[in-house]
């Protein structure tokens, strides 16, 4: 979901694998079911290995009724199986258009996510872990936290355990939303306790990795954020007393920017102001305007060189 500040737009467009590809993660096998239904998720799961995968095609083939199956044995080629479970063909370069971000503020219900997923899966029981929006309205913490639960969980998870994970790939919206699910209690104590550690700074949208968090806030500032960080910037020449005419130039500066150099400089302006974030559960987070107001001039003092 996440795209390189340092895109180019002279570039051929962007490509993947899948209409709404899960994560590739190193190590695994991924199967991801994918159907034509709008209001039914794609789903994946991550396998040790390949006959595990090919085995819950297989078994899914006719449960999901799914148009078809892609399996990710590797980060540069897919196999893609009908809807019988049958191996069909390699995917030797990616076919689909990439899913970009929205840079407006949708509403999504992740109540109806997770029905989504329980009646795809006729799985009652599965809880909702982490959901990654891709939208201008959206949890920056939420998305990293997604990154983090990928990494901590579901690549450390023995066989048992990984079966009891789903990513889900909803479509009912412009942007990519990503979300995990998992039986909870069909995890072993081990894997419970990993999760129940962090359910509170999940359900209150907290970041788990500081560092990563910050790097996916620049990047959400940078590709789809523009128009608050234009309004920050205003409220930051405020602070340092600058004209009006001062604060235009400041804010054209930042707008006419190559993605790259605006990636840097909300690096930079979230370093200076990260003491006065704000998280809201599901929701962007926003700088506390009193603490710009403290703050602020230091954040833009060295602008002219930050963005050249």
């Amino acid at each position: 979901m996440a795209t390189d500040p340092e895109e180019s737009s002279r570039l051929p467009k962007m490509q993947q694998w899948t209409p709404r590809p899960s994560p590739f993660l190193p190590g695994l096998v991924s199967v991801q079911a994918g159907n034509d239904d709008l209001c039914r998720p794609d789903i994946t799961v991550y396998r040790i290995d390949v006959e595990d995968a090919e085995s819950w095609i297989r078994k899914s083939a006719r449960k999901l009724a799914c148009r078809r199956f892609f399996l990710r044995r590797d980060e540069h080629v897919a196999e893609l199986y009908d809807s019988d479970g049958k191996l069909s063909r390699k995917l030797l370069k990616p076919e689909y258009p990439h899913t970009g971000p929205d840079a407006t503020a949708l509403q999504i219900d992740r109540n109806i996510l997770l029905q989504q997923m329980r009646t795809a899966l006729r799985q009652p029981q599965l809880s909702l872990l982490a959901c990654a929006e891709d939208h201008a309205g959206a949890s920056a913490a939420d998305h990293s936290n997604f990154g983090m639960l990928c990494r901590r969980m579901i690549m450390e998870s023995g066989k048992a355990d990984l079966d009891q994970f789903y990513v889900g790939e909803h479509k009912m919206w412009t942007c990519g939303v990503s979300c995990i699910y998992a039986d909870v209690s069909a995890l072993s104590p081990s894997m419970q306790d990993i999760y129940l550690e962090r359910h509170k700074w999940l359900k209150k949208s907290w970041p788990l990795s500081a560092r990563h968090h910050f790097e996916t806030l620049a990047n959400r500032f940078a590709r789809i954020r523009e128009n608050y960080v234009t309004d920050l910037l205003r409220d930051c020449g405020f602070a340092a007393g600058m004209s009006g005419e001062m604060i235009l130039t400041l804010q054209s500066k930042w707008m006419l920017a190559s993605p790259g150099v605006r990636y840097r400089f909300s690096q930079h302006l979230i370093d200076k102001l990260k003491d006065g974030l704000i998280y809201t559960p599901a929701e962007a987070e926003v700088f506390d305007p009193s603490h710009v107001e403290v703050h602020g001039a230091e954040a833009i003092r060295d602008y002219r060189s930050l963005l050249r």
